[in-house]
């Protein structure tokens, strides 16, 4: 008989995680209104973890907002680079049961999390990324005058 270690390695701990985001993902397919949010909850606490490992183990991107309401679930993850500078941000939002980000200007990052802290719908953020590349705008109040 091989004797379990008391702590899962960073490894088999991914694994875990990647498999229950996996059955989450399912469940929401066919979950009541309320348990959709909640499941997106679960998931956005389970992507934390995720980026902890990774950060633990010498990876580079950690989320630096975070958000569930009832409109979706979204967020704003960091790229470092190995001398911690930042590379890149993105925005990453749950839609049609998968994760699915987009690559953020720095000059937006505050914009897109007040939307998201608003409870703006991944669909109207991704739109107006889509329009300040368009139109190089720079900012949401820039946008709006």
């Amino acid at each position: 008989m091989i004797a379990m270690p008391k702590q899962l390695s960073p490894e088999a701990r991914m694994t875990g995680i990647l498999q229950e985001q996996y059955a989450l993902v399912q469940e929401l397919k066919t979950a009541t209104p309320a348990r959709r949010l909640q499941i997106q909850a679960e998931i956005v606490a389970l992507s934390e973890e995720q980026s902890n490992l990774l950060q633990e183990a010498g990876g580079v991107n950690c989320f630096i907002f975070t958000n569930s309401s009832t409109r979706g679930t979204g967020w704003i993850e960091e790229e470092r680079n190995y001398d911690g500078s930042v590379k890149q941000y993105r925005y990453g939002y749950y839609g049609n049961g998968k994760s699915n980000r987009r690559y953020l200007s720095k000059f937006l990052v505050a914009d897109v999390q007040k939307m998201i802290a608003a409870g703006a719908r991944p669909a109207e953020i991704v739109e107006f990324l889509d329009l300040s590349k368009a139109n190089k705008t720079k900012t949401l109040t820039a946008s709006s005058q």
